[in-house]
């Protein structure tokens, strides 16, 4: 039996992570309680905002009664046809359904792959990185409806 294929779909999380817009906080980590103090355990507060990094955008992030991701089990994170798209795109261009229109009926994850990821640390990274067309959701409600989630490197 062949072993499955892993992508790794994260960058590492720290103080340099891009964030979105023209915020310049960062992710904060702050001692709560220390070993070194005498506590039983060292425990840690993490702040972050939920556009930082590596992220899921739950409807609830453009929806006012759509799901948050805390409201998604599990199991909505497992995925059985998961498709990588390459596509071609430039900055501020948006990726429309020409793109997609190869991926297999059975897909139910789609991954945009553009190498846009490449300008991470640049100000274009973060100010005028590319997009996909709101036409892009409709024709995948209607054309592709097993897919459940869209991911993309930029």
């Amino acid at each position: 039996m062949e072993k499955p294929r892993w992508i790794m779909l994260s960058h590492v999380f720290g103080a340099t992570v891009p964030v979105y817009g023209d915020t310049h906080a960062h992710p904060g980590v702050e001692a709560v309680k220390s070993i070194r103090a005498g506590d039983s355990a060292n425990v840690f507060r993490i702040t972050l905002e939920n556009h930082w990094g590596t992220h899921c955008d739950a409807p609830a992030h453009f929806f006012d009664h759509g799901n948050k991701v805390a409201d998604l089990t599990a199991d909505a994170w497992v995925f059985s046809h998961p498709s990588v798209v390459e596509v071609t795109v430039g900055p501020g261009e948006l990726i429309g359904v020409a793109a997609l229109q190869s991926l297999d009926a059975q897909c139910d994850l789609v991954l945009l792959r553009s190498g846009f990821q490449r300008h991470r640390g640049e100000d274009i990274y973060s100010h005028d990185n590319p997009g996909v067309h709101a036409e892009v959701g409709f024709w995948l409600r209607a054309n592709r409806p097993r897919v459940r989630a869209v991911g993309m490197d930029f």
